[in-house]
């Protein structure tokens, strides 16, 4: 549910959050003219995501982040530096033009009618000197990420103000790096990562009475834990897939799983190379056929996780 809720939700065709124009690859920010109403439901559904610590990966800029546990006082609104760091998690091409501007002022003195204006058009027409280039810039960093989407960010943020618990919380985070981490959960696994996600038979004589492989003599949990320790046979594209397959997580929470990791369970006693892996992301259960070899065991799983989503939604 909540993957599908923000992946719908974060949609700019959607009309609540936008890229850079021109810009697909920049984060998302508010849009300037989304419904305030649908917005403020949304912060309501960010900070339930957070509670429940269910990361809502990547695809928000950083300083929407940033804005919602800090609003006015955000670090990066201080001065131009750390204005241009948020802008460039937004519209690098920008910030980067701007960056240049800033590190060699002396260019300013070379183009002919630069003004305020240039950088946030609500402003006057005022000349930018070299010396006043650091003021312009931080101004055209705070209209774009804030100025001109202010009521949608205040809606954004209403929203997620609704535990006021959660919101002190957040705010005692260190840096924005560590914030995003917390609330967009780690885009990238190692494979000792992956594998610490699961339970595995031999963790306990319970475990393996429950999982069923033994009574067999399956040997299908080796093949599993041998697929997954490989960064070869399994990279790290197929490492988040495998994240969300069997968990519906797009991304793993910052302490990992801890106490809802997933179980392997054997998928019928007899031998069986044809049947797919079936996995219950309620139970956080993965129930795997008794394969006959570990080449059977990827082949099987790599088809399961290319087909995870059909019918199910549009991608």
């Amino acid at each position: 549910m909540y993957t599908l809720f923000w992946h719908q939700a974060l949609l700019p065709a959607n009309g609540l959050f936008e890229h850079p124009i021109g810009n697909a690859a920049g984060g998302l920010l508010p849009c300037p003219d989304a419904s305030e109403a649908s917005l403020e439901a949304v912060g309501v559904a960010f900070c339930k995501s957070v509670i429940d610590d269910h990361p809502v990966g990547h695809g928000l800029c950083l300083f929407a982040f940033e804005y919602l546990v800090h609003g006015e006082q955000s670090p990066s609104l201080c001065d131009p530096a750390a204005a241009l760091c948020a802008l460039a998690t937004y519209d690098e091409p920008l910030a980067t033009s701007w960056r240049s501007l800033l590190e060699s002022p002396w260019l300013v003195e070379k183009m002919e009618g630069v003004t305020f204006a240039d950088f946030d058009e609500t402003a006057d027409e005022a000349p930018v000197t070299a010396a006043s280039i650091g003021c312009a810039v931080l101004l055209g960093c705070m209209h774009r990420l804030l100025g001109m989407r202010r009521r949608s960010f205040e809606a954004l943020r209403r929203g997620f103000l609704r535990c006021e618990d959660l919101q002190l919380q957040l705010a005692a985070v260190g840096s924005i790096d560590d914030l995003a981490l917390l609330l967009q959960g780690k885009q990238t696994l190692s494979s000792a990562e992956l594998l610490d996600c699961f339970i595995l038979p031999h963790s306990s004589d319970a475990e393996e009475a429950a999982a069923g492989f033994a009574d067999v003599g399956s040997r299908v949990p080796e093949y599993f834990e041998e697929l997954l320790s490989d960064g070869l046979l399994f990279d790290e594209r197929l490492r988040l897939h495998l994240l969300r397959y069997v968990t519906a997580l797009v991304s793993l929470p910052v302490g990992g799983l801890q106490e809802s990791k997933v179980r392997l369970r054997l998928y019928g006693p007899e031998p069986d190379d044809f049947t797919l892996p079936e996995c219950h992301t309620c139970t956080r259960e993965l129930h795997l056929p008794n394969y006959t070899c570990l080449d059977v065991l990827r082949q099987k799983l790599l088809l399961a996780l290319e087909h995870s989503e059909d019918g199910f939604q549009k991608q």
